[in-house]
């Protein structure tokens, strides 16, 4: 396994320049388990347990790492998949899940249940793929509105439904791809819930029924925008970010009848390509 044979690279024995002879891999060994959890949470879940036939010392370590990062793709039967996600979560169901990062194709109740175990488990990075646009994504349940560790947030293909509170105090980056909201009070609450986000992106994401679809905050540094849908037509996009530094703009299904930016006074770059639907009186402008 090319893994194994990268990996090994800590494991090579050769003397130390003092000559004593100790290897490399007594010294890897014998760091703390703690330590050696950090190294693997680096790594892929597929290949932290590939770890576990290099030594005793292994064989049961990879259930202690505070991470998985998994796609269904790793394994050749998807109710293995979710039996391995439900099984590795269980095995300690007292341990800090500082990541995680799953890929699936079929269904989603499963997807549910493990964020919400996450969170209670105090998430630091949670990233959530399907892999199909055509599927059913998953409905991110409320408890992700109020996970105060969550830093990172990352989600394809899914649903998100409105909340009644948001309150995400260290959350810095959202990604949110086919991401459907209910409505913008939906989105809007999740931006002003979120006061120290610093890097949005926005890819094809879908609202019912709105006609302004507004991007306000105090922190933010990094906005990207790639084609939004609305059920309804000529939809403005309203940007009120005073910190701004970097605004990207992407728009060629013509969804979108005008961008509005207020206070361009902190930014330093621009990326635009986009194609109006122009008609009387609609046009782009700065604030």
């Amino acid at each position: 396994m090319e893994f194994l044979r990268r990996f090994a690279g800590f494991f090579i024995r050769q003397e130390n320049m003092d000559g004593s002879g100790t290897d490399n891999e007594d010294r890897l060994s014998s760091l703390p388990d703690s330590m050696l959890c950090e190294i693997l949470l680096k790594l892929s879940t597929k290949d932290v347990v590939r770890t576990s036939v290099l030594s005793n010392r292994w064989r049961n370590l990879w259930r202690s790492v505070p991470g998985l990062d998994l796609s269904c793709d790793d394994l050749r039967e998807y109710n293995t998949f979710v039996s391995f996600v439900d099984r590795f979560l269980g095995f300690n169901s007292e341990l800090c899940i500082e990541n995680l990062k799953v890929k699936y194709q079929l269904g989603s109740a499963h997807v549910t249940r493990w964020i919400n175990d996450v969170v209670k488990r105090r998430v630091k990075h949670l990233s959530v793929i399907a892999y199909h646009w055509s599927i059913n994504g998953a409905h991110i349940p409320s408890t992700v509105y109020t996970c105060e560790s969550l830093v990172t947030l990352e989600l394809r293909e899914a649903t998100l439904l409105s909340p009644k509170f948001v309150f995400l105090p260290c959350l810095k980056v959202i990604s949110l791809i086919r991401v459907k909201f209910a409505n913008n009070l939906a989105f809007e609450m999740l931006i002003s819930g979120s006061p120290l986000l610093e890097s949005l992106s926005l890819v094809t994401i879908s609202f019912e029924n709105i006609n302004c679809f507004r991007v306000c905050s105090e922190s933010l540094l990094r906005l990207t925008h790639f084609e939004n849908y609305s059920i309804g037509e000529d939809l403005v996009i309203a940007i009120d970010a005073p910190r701004l530094r970097y605004l990207k703009l992407s728009d060629m299904i013509q969804h979108v009848s005008s961008f509005i930016v207020k206070d361009l006074g902190s930014l330093v770059k621009v990326d635009m390509d986009i194609v109006f639907k122009l008609g009387y009186g609609r046009r782009f402008r700065s604030q």
